[in-house]
């Protein structure tokens, strides 16, 4: 049994991945989108690699109560440790 408005699936496109980011106040000015970037996933442990990849959305506004702007990032390429979550 489901609620209303509980989701019961999620979909995702077969391709390219990204990575959603929060972008402190204070890095804001050194980013455009379109810019070169690099990713390290948390999940893939001491031993991981950076990612390379593009920024390709820039929040225009900051999150009021944590004063970061939200980013998404195009990975290049994505190995086995990039899950869909």
């Amino acid at each position: 049994m489901v609620s209303a408005g509980q989701p019961v699936l999620r979909l995702a496109q077969h391709g390219e991945r990204e990575v959603a980011i929060a972008i402190p106040e204070s890095q804001l000015a050194n980013l455009k989108v379109g810019a070169a970037a690099e990713i390290i996933l948390l999940s893939a442990g001491d031993s991981a690699a950076p990612l390379a990849g593009r920024l390709r959305e820039l929040a225009p506004v900051a999150d009021p109560a944590s004063r970061t702007y939200a980013a998404r990032v195009t990975l290049n390429q994505s190995g086995p440790d990039v899950a869909l979550v």
